[in-house]
């Protein structure tokens, strides 16, 4: 048994111990990039079918970051469609249209301070909203995503800018209309939930925005952009991605990069905590006695 009346600074000794062990239990954050996987030049993860003759497609998830995270896919073969995550490694830029749905409008991936890694992977994500398919992203149980790098592909970038989508080119359908006071929007929520999949909460966040009566506000978003997610909570290891827009021909296509995972806080570390500071409290009483 230790004895109660121990000095103040073998107390303070004992607490620096007992964080350093309950610390050490627990994985330090760490990124998720896809560099580990590998793909051709200027291309994306079609996955697998099963299927490809039945029209029904399939549901499969791949996983980057050493099997740390898992990512959900639908692929159909044979209508030659797809949704959920894909990865892709695109860099085009300038080329309009469905046909470059592969590349990230800032020409390449994330490094970790946003800055662009040309010809590096990134996660495509899209939105397949009419078969309610959205990409998401699920962890090991006591992890959590605190945020991402995020950007427009090429495909929704030039979509949102000129009208130009590869099927029906129309101008008028750029975002802001022709006279430029459209109040048009492209959002992403990300929702989060529990290891009970119940929902912990929602954040969302802009990749245009032209609803502000300030012309001088409104915006389409360039390069990578850092999107905290912290408050979807310590306790959400899956997060879903939805995406919404005032146009309902817009593309529902992001590009992710640097998915940053923390380890939930650890019960056993906030015990440990609370244990030392009883104890100390009462290694001072008996002092003063």
């Amino acid at each position: 048994m230790i004895p109660r009346s121990l000095p103040l600074a073998v107390w303070s000794a004992l607490a620096v111990l007992c964080l350093h062990a309950a610390s050490s239990s627990r994985a330090a954050s760490f990124a998720v990039t896809f560099e580990d996987k590998t793909l051709p030049a200027n291309s994306y993860y079609l996955g697998p079918d099963t299927n490809p003759a039945g029209g029904a497609g399939t549901h499969s998830t791949w996983t980057s970051g050493s099997g740390a995270a898992v990512f959900s896919h639908y692929n159909d073969a044979e209508w030659f469609s797809w949704a959920g995550f894909s990865h892709a490694n695109g860099t085009d830029s300038t080329t309009a249209g469905f046909g470059n749905q592969h590349s990230a409008h800032p020409g390449g991936g994330a490094a970790a301070n946003g800055a662009v890694v040309s010809a590096s992977n990134f996660a495509l994500g899209y939105h397949d909203s009419f078969n309610a398919i959205a990409p998401t992203v699920t962890l090991a149980a006591g992890e959590y995503l605190n945020g991402l790098y995020v950007a427009n592909t090429t495909y929704a970038y030039l979509y949102m800018l000129s009208g130009l989508d590869g099927f029906l080119d129309n101008p008028t359908n750029k975002f802001g209309g022709l006279a430029g006071t459209d109040p048009d929007f492209l959002r992403i929520t990300a929702t989060g939930y529990d290891p009970g999949n119940f929902i912990t909460g929602s954040v969302d966040f802009y990749l245009a925005d032209l609803r502000s009566a300030d012309s001088g506000q409104d915006f389409i978003r360039t390069g990578w952009n850092w999107w905290d997610l912290s408050a979807l909570g310590t306790n959400a290891n899956k997060v879903a991605f939805t995406m919404s827009s005032s146009d309902p021909f817009a593309p529902t296509y992001f590009a992710a990069d640097y998915f940053q995972v923390a380890p939930e806080p650890s019960r056993a570390l906030l015990g440990m905590i609370g244990l030392v500071r009883l104890l100390a409290r009462r290694s001072r009483t008996t002092l003063q006695r």
